[in-house]
């Protein structure tokens, strides 16, 4: 026998086991949930993996492992960083990043739920509590209207009773998810006998059962005030010293489990509390067992998100989450999971004020330690890219946007599957990310999987599909496809319609869809009557001071704006901002949209200084909120380009125009609405200027890019095809402009048909058609154009409105053009002045006619030879009198009287609609002064 062997290998094994000595086993089991109806399951080939950089270990057949741990010591703190297996997910998520203490004795448990069984569960619970609101909505109702029906009820009573009754569904609605999510995870094995039945009850929808099993221990108000006496107690006998220690942990132990068991029943009467929409009710409880013991992170959480979300108390959410924030970080130090869920809360809560930088900030910092600890694959980390994704969006960065939703979706579908909630979530996400960069077929393509998804889920009838539904119809509505925008919106109106009642906010906002296609169908009755019906329902629901009523007063403002009642506009917009600035005060987003709303009021007034001040008072908001590289910027400085056009200082037109173009094309590229928009801008301001190769270089880029995204047939493509139309008009090329106009008319007509404000206005242009057979003495053909017209434009408009008036005076130029022309009196001529007057208006106080004391409106009866009855053209007149001496003859108030002018005279000449009567009656006048007066000519 070689004795050197022999001795190598024994120092072998001596030093084997003094290495395996230095190295301390920790020891586990790995166990399914106990579930109602599914019993504890042992896991075999589980991957767990500590903090550290440790290799991986695996669970054997009966659940069990072993995970070494170097150079650690009894009681020391060590953590895991992953635990996976195929199909099955943690069932607190806490467990990674969670600090477990090492002991050589006691294993540590780590818990998992099948992932199908868990969904199967969700839907249950949440098809369970769906089943149990509505019963109990459906009695509250009735119970109401019985009560309003016996009179024992005031109608004021009864709508207050009708909006509390409404929020509480809204907000039961929005937190099913989550509870269900709750009950599912539920691990009946750490549950004591009554919470479990409680659990159990509140998941099948046995409210008064769990109610009843709930009140066999007692007022939970006294239950909580005999724990803060026993804590306080506690405490006591903790100060007075070493020696008592040991039954002080007994007690502390007791106290945590009673405070555990206590909050399980607080939580338990929030749900149920919620389910019946007693929102007042459920924030007491929730907030009472926040405050049973504020060292309990999940409770300050659960508290803080229900704060914030259905309260709207920010400062107290805001102090919630930050108590957890400092528990978080004198407990963990500053890089633990706990701390970055607390960033992503306060983040959160600064999102909802719109302060989007230091949300973002907070939303950054959460990622970085999510990311550090637990790997680029996880939820919480889909989460944080979620929600800086929906900053950018807010922020107008759709790129980057993109790229966090991209990565959220990524690491959903690889650890939930194709098949999930959130997966529908980030799929809808990213579709209204290419929503907004105008790429709408990427757009249909993720919103189309985002419902494919919810439907298999949920079925038709749910608000997740709702949702879809409308969503979908908003890419219709920008395309220009209204009927099928409408079908959606009609679609996702009767899903809630059925599932909610008449009375509830989707319902409102599905309303507020279909009025807003109207309004681009230029139906304005149905528009008002669908935006009204939301606006009701949202006032009964929330009151006046809400942001969905200032949404709809704004909407409806819209309405007034197309119909050219500037006034009634103007008051709906003030009434939208004022509620805007109670609720966010001045630097908010829907503030600034006041503001663009008013200032085009006042454009359309043409009030251009008023207009101005709201346009840069807009600017400003949105500059400070989104800096100076955002679409809602370049979209204030169009308006503010419009204004500086419509002025005439086409010089600083150009300069906010291209910077407006700048931000655009930087943002989305060449390719997008917004673009386009700008380049249409450019253009007609070259048309304006008389530089008509620019105008139409800009123009027909605008027209490629319109074409491209929308098709040939589109209501934007028609607009650019007019508007070049217009260009070759000025040019004088007649022919070329005629092709353009009749191309865009018949667009729009296919559209929305012929009874539509914008094909008048199209029609108008096409006015300029009239004109192009004027100038070609085609006058038979002029008039037919300038008559139809005129009988769409009198569907929408007053008599008088400054559209009609223009139309009136081109008839009059046509006719008198062709009566001198032809030499031969035209019959229709005189049906159409028989319902006219010419009016002058004194438009400067330092004119002549100001000097006589001369101010207002005048019919004019005589200017020279030229009287109302005359075939002389009024305006040519003027023209060749400019300067010159003249005489005129004018009625006021029933008052006629003469006025002789060396030079200018300082007023207006135009046409008024007065109707046979009143033009009679003016006629009658007129003949008896001159009678009256004849003895002056002979």
């Amino acid at each position: 026998m070689d004795t050197r062997k022999s001795f190598t290998a024994i120092i072998l094994v001596i030093s084997f086991i003094s290495l395996h000595a230095q190295n301390p086993v920790q020891k586990g089991i790995v166990r399914t949930a106990l579930r109602p109806d599914r019993e504890i399951v042992y896991l075999s080939d589980v991957s767990i993996r500590q903090r550290g950089g440790h290799n991986t270990v695996l669970s054997s057949g009966d659940g069990s492992f072993e995970m070494t741990l170097p150079d650690i010591r009894i009681g020391s703190a060590f953590y895991i960083s992953s635990v996976r297996k195929a199909g099955y997910e943690l069932a607190d998520n806490a467990t990674i990043g969670k600090a477990f203490t090492y002991s050589p004795e006691v294993p540590i448990e780590i818990v998992m739920l099948d992932s199908r069984a868990k969904q199967e569960d969700i839907i249950r619970i949440t098809s369970n509590a769906y089943s149990r609101a509505e019963k109990e909505y459906a009695k509250k109702m009735a119970s109401l209207e019985q009560q309003l029906q016996d009179k024992t009820l005031s109608e004021e009573n009864y709508r207050q009773q009708l909006r509390e009754l409404q929020s509480g569904f809204e907000k039961y609605e929005s937190l099913i998810s989550d509870m269900a999510e709750r009950y599912a995870s539920a691990d009946y094995a750490t549950i004591d006998s009554l919470n479990a039945a409680i659990n159990v009850a509140i998941e099948n929808g046995s409210l008064e059962q769990a109610d009843s099993l709930i009140s066999t221990v007692g007022p939970l108000d006294r239950l909580v005030k005999e724990s803060h006496e026993v804590m306080a107690n506690v405490r006591k006998k903790q100060k007075i010293g070493e020696a008592i220690m040991e039954q002080v942990s007994r007690e502390m132990t007791y106290i945590e489990d009673s405070n555990k068991r206590l909050g399980d029943l607080l939580y338990s009467k929030y749900s149920i509390a919620l389910s019946r929409f007693e929102t007042d009710s459920a924030a007491y409880y929730i907030t009472m067992r926040a405050e049973l013991d504020t060292t309990n992170i999940e409770w300050q959480n659960e508290a803080g998100s229900f704060i914030s979300e259905y309260v709207a108390d920010y400062d107290m959410a805001m102090a919630l989450f930050q108590r957890v924030l400092r528990i978080n970080e004198e407990k963990y130090g500053e890089n633990h999971p706990d701390i970055a869920t607390s960033l992503n809360n306060i983040g959160m809560v600064y999102a909802k004020q719109s302060d989007y930088g230091r949300a973002q900030c907070y939303y950054n910092k959460a990622l970085k330690i999510q990311t550090e600890l637990l790997g680029e694959s996880h939820p919480d980390v889909a989460a944080s890219l979620n929600n800086i994704g929906i900053i950018y969006t807010k922020r107008g960065d759709y790129d980057r946007a993109h790229g966090y939703y991209i990565r959220a979706l990524k690491i959903q579908t690889e650890l939930l599957g194709e098949r999930h909630p959130d997966v529908a979530t980030s799929l809808n996400n990213i579709g209204m990310v290419y929503t907004k960069r105008g790429d709408y077929d990427a757009a249909l393509k993720y919103l189309d999987r985002s419902l494919m998804i919810r439907t298999e889920l949920f079925g038709e009838s749910h608000p997740a599909v709702a949702k879809s539904f409308n969503n979908i119809g908003g890419i219709y509505d920008i395309l220009g496809e209204y009927g099928r925008a409408q079908e959606y919106y009609d679609r996702a109106l009767k899903i809630q319609t059925e599932l909610f009642g008449e009375s509830h906010p989707d319902v409102a906002t599905s309303l507020n869809n279909v009025g807003m296609v109207y309004i681009k169908q230029g139906d304005y009755d149905h528009a008002l009557e669908y935006l009204c019906r939301s606006l009701r329902i949202q006032i009964e629901l929330f009151g006046e001071s809400h942001p969905n009523v200032a949404a709809s007063y704004n909407n409806i403002g819209m309405v007034y704006t197309k119909r050219g009642g500037y006034d009634r506009a103007y008051g709906y917009y003030n009434k939208a901002l004022k509620i805007w600035i109670e609720l966010f005060g001045e630097s908010h987003p829907n503030v600034a949209t006041s503001y663009n709303n008013i200032g085009m009021v006042y454009t359309k007034q043409g009030d251009y200084g008023r207009a101005q001040e709201y346009y840069d008072k807009a600017l400003k908001v949105k500059i400070n909120l989104f800096g100076k590289s955002h679409p809602d910027v370049a979209t204030s400085y169009n308006n503010i380009g419009m204004v500086y056009t419509y002025q005439g200082d086409y010089g600083r037109a150009m300069k906010y125009y291209n910077k407006a173009l700048k931000i655009q094309i930087d943002l989305f590229g060449e390719s997008h609405p917004n673009v386009a928009a700008s380049l249409n801008n450019l253009g007609m301001l070259y048309t304006n200027q008389g530089a008509y190769g620019q105008a139409l270089e800009h123009l027909d880029r605008s027209l490629r890019i319109r074409t491209g995204l929308f098709g040939e047939s589109h209501p934007d493509v028609a607009t650019s095809l007019n508007n070049i139309g217009m260009v070759y008009y000025y040019k004088g090329d007649y022919d070329k402009a005629q092709e353009y106009y009749i191309k865009a008319l018949k667009i729009w007509t296919e559209h929305f048909g012929e009874s539509h404000p914008d094909v008048a206005a199209l029609l108008n242009n096409i006015g300029y058609i009239g004109m192009i057979y004027i100038n070609q003495e085609d006058y038979d053909k002029a008039l037919e154009y300038f008559i139809k017209v005129l009988g769409i434009e009198r569907e929408f408009c007053d008599e008088n409105d400054y559209t009609i008036l223009k139309t009136y005076n081109n008839i009059y130029d046509c006719y008198i053009k062709a009566i001198k022309t032809s030499g031969f009196y035209i019959p229709s001529y005189r049906d159409f002045i028989s319902e006219m007057a010419f009016i002058v208006t004194v438009v400067s106080e330092d004119s002549s006619a100001a000097g006589l004391g001369m101010s207002g409106e005048y019919y004019l009866l005589e200017y020279e030879d030229w009287t109302q009855c005359s075939y002389i053209n009024i305006y040519e007149k003027n023209m060749r009198l400019r300067g010159k001496p003249k005489d005129i003859l004018v009625m006021k108030d029933g008052i006629i009287s003469e006025h002789h002018f060396e030079d200018t005279i300082g007023f207006t000449i135009g046409l008024k609609y007065v109707g046979k009567e009143e033009k009679a009656l003016l006629s009658e006048a007129y003949d008896n002064w001159k009678k009256q007066h004849s003895h002056e000519y002979d």
